[in-house]
This record gives structure tokens, sequence and C-alpha cells, in this order.
């Protein structure tokens, strides 16, 4: 069960940015014998083969045509995010400041500020470059620790242990250097990048880049039970959606596994779950094999969604955080996710068919109500089911430390996640 585990931890570890997940997965995916279609270009789609396309090169939708007609097998979807909070730096910012190089940060969906504190911390994201050909785009990880968020001593706040707010524009900042002197501190960070990519700093002409905490991946626990890392939340079930449509078996539905970015930060871009990318390519393929509008439209209708997001483990020093009748357990099993105002797309009759697919597969399942005087989070479930008008269920890991710079999920959850999507992907001849 461990290698799952240890190819997940390899995979969270080669991605500090969903721009790097997207790239670990593409090459993945040309591992098994996927096709890279651009959306500029003109498409060949034929049945029984399988593709993927990018979007800002940090979305990503594979899918693997099915060998009945569309309108009556429609698209079996399997959807997660690849972004992560955290905090982005900004362009141009560094400045020195008692001795110490900083540069200023922006916070990137809602982290736990003070997670972030007093850790080995890299840079990662991509870099905008000039050329012959025009504007290019490369990856960038510094790929060690080369920044620290130093926090204030004891000594010099008494209050601490009774709880502090991080002020992101004040506190953050975290400290590149304390040997940089003030004639080197403008465009230190660009001279940085270009040494890595070797390239000349003037070729830079922006960047999109995040700080990540630099500590690998790693099981943990007396009986190796557990594994911590950074981004669990969301890139384990990024993991576990691709890595069950690249194992399912060809069948008569099409399937499609989708990594929206922009999760964290409400979803609102051209490669997040409000935009058309989705809708835009389940069309694209229904036309690609020879059908029309109606059967486009008579596929959706005969389509299902499951939105996979981490869900939330019932802490054992927090427990009267949880309803105590909805309370998942770590290594017990998938959880579906429901709630009444529309946060979670999960109803009776789609709940009722996730959890069917489990205990025909002797997977456990679970379930998790929030409090009811206590708000949830969201997820990509609710924008995308309305988009396509498709029935929608979601459902998660659970996880403890959800949005800490580390998380900790159970070892046993991620292997049954896989299994249970790949029984969803696996064709039975019926239809939906």
């Amino acid at each position: 069960m461990h290698s799952r585990i240890e190819d997940l931890m390899r995979f969270l570890d080669a991605a500090p940015t969903a721009y790097h997940a997207v790239e670990q997965s593409a090459l993945r995916l040309q591992e098994s014998g996927f096709i890279e279609l651009r959306e500029r270009t003109a498409w060949k789609v034929t049945p029984g083969n399988r593709y993927f396309v990018r979007r800002e090169n940090s979305s990503l939708i594979a899918f693997r045509t099915g060998g009945g007609a569309c309108e009556d097998y429609g698209f079996r979807i399997a959807a997660a995010h690849t972004d992560s909070p955290g905090f982005k730096i900004k362009p141009d910012s560094e400045h020195r400041k008692a001795g110490g190089l900083r540069v200023g940060v922006e916070v990137y969906g809602s982290p736990i500020r003070s997670t972030w504190i007093d850790q080995e911390l890299g840079i990662a994201g991509r870099v905008v470059l000039s050329g012959p050909d025009g504007l290019q785009t490369a990856l960038f990880d510094t790929g060690e620790p080369v920044a620290v968020i130093p926090n204030v001593a004891l000594h010099l706040n008494r209050e601490m242990n009774k709880g502090v707010e991080y002020n992101p524009q004040t506190d953050m900042c975290p400290v590149l250097s304390v040997s940089v002197t003030e004639a080197q501190a403008n465009g230190f960070l660009r001279r940085l990048i270009g040494e890595k990519l070797a390239v000349a700093p003037s070729s830079i002409e922006g960047y999109d880049l995040y700080l990540y905490p630099a500590e690998t991946a790693r099981i943990v626990g007396a009986q190796r039970d557990m594994f911590m890392s950074g981004r669990i939340d969301n890139l384990a079930m990024s993991h576990a959606v691709l890595s069950s449509l690249i194992e399912a078996e060809d069948g008569n539905p099409t399937l499609v596994a989708v990594l929206f970015d922009s999760e964290e930060i409400g979803s609102t871009t051209l490669q997040g779950a409000r935009s058309w990318f989705l809708r835009d390519i389940l069309r694209r393929i229904t036309l690609c094999c020879g059908k029309g509008e109606e059967e486009f439209l008579r596929g959706l209708a005969s389509s299902f969604l499951i939105s996979g997001d981490a869900a939330h483990a019932v802490h054992p020093n927090y427990s009267d955080k949880h309803d105590e009748r909805f309370s998942p357990q770590l290594n017990k099993g998938p959880v579906v996710k429901m709630h009444g105002g529309g946060n979670y797309t999960t109803t009776a009759i789609t709940g009722a068919r996730f959890m069917s697919l489990c205990r025909s597969s002797s997977i456990p399942v679970q379930c998790f109500i929030n409090r009811s005087d206590m708000p949830t989070g969201g997820t990509i479930g609710p924008v995308t089911s309305a988009h396509l008008g498709i029935p929608s269920v979601d459902v998660g890991n659970p996880i403890w430390s959800m949005h800490s710079a580390r998380e900790t999920a159970g070892v046993k959850d991620h292997e049954y996640m896989t299994a249970a999507l790949l029984s969803f992907f696996k064709d039975i001849g019926t239809r939906h």
C-alpha cells in the first residue's frame, strides 16, 4: 500500500506550485500514451484514444474517448484543483531593513499564517522571458531553502503564547539574506532567477513566484500510518484523479480528469472552474467525434461529476469542532461532503451513488456535515455542476491542519480514494 503513497509524495515534492503540478501531470500522461492537444490548433480525436490539453500551464484536462455514443454514455468526470494557499511574491519588491534583505508578499487564498513562520522556504513558479521568438515562459524552482520568515523572540513579546495575529504587510516578509548590501539589493531576485535558469537578468520580463515549505513529504507515526507534506490540499486529490484516469480501462463512456487552478481564490480566472474551459473541451470532444449540439446536450444529461477536495478529519484535540455524528477519521476511507446551503453539490441521490460505488468495491466510506453553528468551506463542485448541468457529488480524503504550511493525512485513505475513482471510471456497460 505504501507504493502509491510514495508515488504521491514524489508528486508533492515535484510540484511546489500549480505550474509544476500541471507539468508533472503532463509528463505522467505522456509516459502513459496520452497525446497533447492545443486549444489554438485543429483537433483529430478518435474513439478509444487518450488526450490532454493545458490552459495557462496551471490547469489541465485529460480524457479517454469512449467507444459508445456520447449521447448515450456521456462523460464520467473526476475533478480536483492544483493550487494551494500560501504567499505570492510581489515583483521587484526587494528591500533591506535592519540588515536583512526582504521581499514583499501577498496572501494567496487563506493560509494559516503562523505555520509559515520559521519554516525553511523555497521560491518557485513561472518566469516570463523575452527572446528572439518573443515572450516565453519557464518553470522556476530554487530547489532549496532560500528564505525564512523568522518569529519574534518570546522575550520581546511576552504575550506570544496568548495568540498573535500576523500582519501580511509587516510580519510575513521573508528574509532572503543578511549579507546583501544596499547597492546589491535592487534586482537581487532577478539575478537569482537568471543564475538558476542560465539567462540574462535583463531578459526576465516578469514572474509569478510563490513561497513554499522546502521540507519534503514523509511518512510519520509510530505505526507509519500517516504522512505529512505541504499542499496535500489539494494535490493529493489531483494525484488520485490523474492516477485513476491513467490506470482505467477503455470502455463506452468518455472518461475525463480535470485539474483546475485558482480554487483557493474563488476560481474566477480563465483557467479556473468558473471559466468555460471544461464545457468548451467537452463540446469540442463531441464535435470532433462527428456529433452535433443535440448529442452534446444529451451527453451532458447522461454524465456524472465527482468533485474531489480535501475533507476535514476530526481532530483528537478539537473534536468539539465537529458534529459528532459526522466526524470523519484518518484511514477510514473517502468522505462524502454534504451542505444544506449548497457549498457542496452532494444530494441524497449523488451521495448514494458514490457510497454504493464504494461499498460494491469494499471501500470504507464516511460522511461529513459541518456543525450547524459554523460556516463551511467551498469547492469547485457547485460552479462546475452548474455550468454543465451535470449531477455531482463532493468527496475528499480526511486531513488535519487544512491550509497549514504542512498538513497531515492517512496512508490508507489515498489508496481507498484512488480505488473508488477507478471503480467510477470502470465501464460496466450501463448508461447514466
